[in-house]
C-alpha cells in the first residue's frame, strides 16, 4: 500500500511527467473507477438496463446507496488529486507551450463533465 500512496503523493505533488499524468492518471484510471460503479450499479438493481436507460443510477435497497456514494467520492477524491496533479505537471513541463496549455483546458473540462454528470444522476 504505501507503494500506491507514493504514486498518489507524486501526482498531487505533480512529480510525474505530464504525459503519464494525463494519460494514465486523467484517462485510464477514471475508466476503471468507471467500470468499478457501472458494476456496483448492475449489482445492486434488479433491473440495471432500465436503470441505466432511465438515469435511476441509486438503487432502492440503503446498502447500494451506501456503495454507490461511497464510489463516488472515491472518485471525485481522486479526480481532484489527478486535476491538481495534471496542472502541476504541467506546470514542470519543458516541452511544447501548445501541450502544457492542452492538459490544462481537457483535465478542467473533464472535471467539469464528471460534476455536471454527478449532478444530473443524483439531483
Amino acid at each position: 500500500m504505501p507503494y500506491i500512496l507514493n504514486i498518489v503523493n507524486k501526482l498531487w505533488l505533480g512529480e510525474l511527467s505530464l504525459s503519464r499524468s494525463y494519460w494514465f492518471f486523467g484517462n485510464i484510471v477514471p475508466f476503471f473507477f468507471f467500470v468499478v460503479i457501472f458494476s456496483a450499479i448492475f449489482a445492486f438493481h434488479e433491473n440495471p438496463i432500465d436503470a441505466l436507460i432511465t438515469n435511476q443510477i441509486l438503487p432502492k435497497n440503503i446498502i447500494g446507496k451506501i456503495v454507490i456514494f461511497f464510489l463516488y467520492f472515491l472518485f471525485f477524491t481522486y479526480v481532484l488529486i489527478s486535476i491538481v496533479g495534471v496542472w502541476r505537471s504541467s506546470n514542470k513541463y519543458h516541452g511544447r507551450e501548445i501541450w502544457k496549455i492542452l492538459s490544462k483546458i481537457a483535465i478542467i473540462v473533464s472535471g467539469f463533465g464528471y460534476l455536471k454528470d454527478f449532478i444530473k444522476y443524483f439531483n
